[in-house]
């Protein structure tokens, strides 16, 4: 899987927002962990490979490493809404009208402020292992792995899947 050479976006609020793409086809905005604190893009990828291949093969993935992680710019102000800005900067830099925006765990809580501030962005709304609750955060077990397959055969049904099964909900998708 190749991937493009680091680029920025300059958030709202004058951020610096690193991201890489890598596959082609329709872009998908994946919204990276808070946590990580990894400068290589090529190294993020490397643990999570097994399920950006086989999506990359249909889908260009635009990879947002968020602000005060990564590569992207360091002591910033981050709170959610600080945050939430992220998302919107490297699809404007990208000139992506609407798209998917992909997240997982604690970056869930970020594009679901911007799919509720702007949902005539977002065209899907992915969440994988969403952390709910805070508490949820860290109890074990993610569906990444097993939904890659059902991602990549319809973004929507994925995500309804991954969605309604994550942390915080019961076996009746509540």
């Amino acid at each position: 899987m190749e991937i493009s050479l680091t680029r920025y976006a300059r958030a709202a609020d004058g951020v610096s927002i690193a991201y890489v793409e890598f596959g082609s086809g329709p872009p998908i905005v994946q919204l990276g962990a808070p946590f990580n604190l990894t400068p290589s893009a090529t190294e993020m990828f490397d643990w999570q490979r097994h399920l950006l291949e086989p999506i990359a093969d249909k889908h260009r993935i635009i990879y947002v490493q968020p602000r005060g992680t990564g590569l992207s710019q360091r002591a910033v102000p981050y709170t959610l809404d600080d945050r939430s800005l992220d998302i919107p900067s490297v699809m404007d830099a990208l000139q992506i009208d609407r798209a998917p925006v992909w997240a997982g765990w604690q970056s869930t809580f970020a594009a679901v402020r911007f799919a509720a501030r702007h949902p005539e962005r977002v065209s899907h709304l992915i969440l994988h292992g969403p952390a709910l609750r805070g508490a949820d955060f860290y109890k074990p077990g993610s569906f990444v792995a097993a939904a890659a397959p059902l991602l990549e055969y319809d973004v929507r049904l994925g995500a309804e899947t991954i969605g309604r099964g994550g942390p915080g909900h019961d076996a009746g998708g509540r």
